[in-house]
């Protein structure tokens, strides 16, 4: 009875561990200016940035984000942009 409550803990733990990863595979980040180098919008499992906070952008921000202020500049590693173009499919809501 004790190793199957502990069975099922541990799933429970692995499904909020997927949930969370989802959930930040479907948002944007945008890497602060440092220095000279502009502010950088990235794909929220991006590696190339961590995000201290763990505030993430939905579709909808990051598209304004890329729009509207035209000094942020796209990571080119996991290329954001992409998912950001008209007729994608829209991901789902995130925060």
């Amino acid at each position: 009875m004790d190793q199957a409550i502990r069975d099922l803990e541990a799933e429970e733990k692995q499904e909020r561990h997927r949930a969370e990863q989802a959930r930040i595979d479907q948002g944007w980040k945008i890497q602060p200016k440092r220095g000279e180098a502009p502010p950088v919008l990235h794909r929220g499992g991006c590696a190339a940035y961590r995000a201290k906070d763990g505030q993430l952008l939905n579709r909808t921000q990051a598209r304004l984000a890329v729009t509207h202020e035209t000094y942020i500049v796209k990571c080119e590693i996991c290329t954001p942009e992409t998912e950001l173009l008209p007729g994608r499919a829209q991901s789902g809501p995130v925060m």
